[in-house]
């Protein structure tokens, strides 16, 4: 338990646009327009998410889909904890099938001391495959800014990935800058080898009674795009085995 952790490595590039778009045309005026017009008639700029472009694409011709791309109109990153003074958009590549496995343990015996996560990002896949998927994965997005409507739009590729160019260079700001999409998993895979925690018909934890694992860490291979949806299909299958469960276990003694 606590092994085997898989997530989705994210690498965004920005742009600053030559005119004020997406979020960063909003002024105090536009915000209450916006709310009104959502309140009134479900329409207008709050009825589409900012981030609505994306794709699935292969980093090389021999491989399936292996990079996510997806696009927000705003020069903002990791949700807003990197903040820009300018207007723009940001390009993200996430890494769909990563090599890389990483570790969650426990700091203490203190249960509300927070435990020691380790994704062990690119040094744990010594193939260097996932570091080169996302270089490429970069090279796609400046290809896609440089193609029209969007080239029309952008003024320049911001600092510091602007100054990357060989791919050492891309690598470098790849290590330095990627982010985490959140979708960490597969620390309690199911399955029947000796690497895994839970099974995978009643998700009941192997050699433990009375506990079960149903979310994202029971995945045993990590998957291509978010996993909210697979998380709750894990949730609805394990609450139907702990309902037959139940049933079989009233049925046996007359309750």
């Amino acid at each position: 338990m606590g092994k085997d952790l898989q997530d989705h490595i994210n690498i965004p590039i920005t742009f600053y646009t030559k005119e004020k778009i997406g979020v960063g045309a909003w002024t105090d005026e536009t915000l209450e327009a916006s709310l009104k017009e959502w309140q009134d008639s479900r329409s207008g700029p709050r009825s589409s998410p900012w981030v609505a472009a994306g794709a699935h694409v292969r980093s090389r011709p021999d491989v399936e889909p292996d990079l996510q791309l997806y696009g927000a109109i705003s020069p903002h990153r990791d949700y807003v904890r990197f903040l820009s003074s300018k207007p723009g958009i940001t390009l993200h590549s996430t890494l769909q099938r990563p090599n890389s496995r990483g570790e969650l343990t426990l700091r203490s015996s203190d249960p509300l001391e927070y435990p020691a996560i380790d994704p062990r990002y690119f040094s744990s896949d010594p193939s260097g495959r996932d570091i080169a998927t996302l270089v490429e994965g970069v090279r796609i997005n400046r290809r896609i800014a440089a193609q029209s409507p969007l080239k029309e739009l952008i003024e320049t590729e911001v600092t510091p990935s602007v100054e990357a160019t060989s791919d050492a260079d891309i690598a470098e700001y790849v290590r330095g800058h990627c982010t985490t999409l959140y979708h960490a998993s597969s620390t309690c895979r199911m399955g029947n080898d000796k690497m895994a925690v839970v099974d995978p018909q009643t998700f009941k934890v192997h050699g433990l009674e009375g506990l079960r694992v149903a979310d994202a860490s029971v995945i045993p291979i990590m998957i291509s795009g978010n996993i909210q949806t697979p998380t709750i299909l894990i949730a609805e299958r394990a609450a139907a085995a702990i309902c037959h469960g139940d049933v079989f276990q009233g049925e046996r003694t007359g309750k």
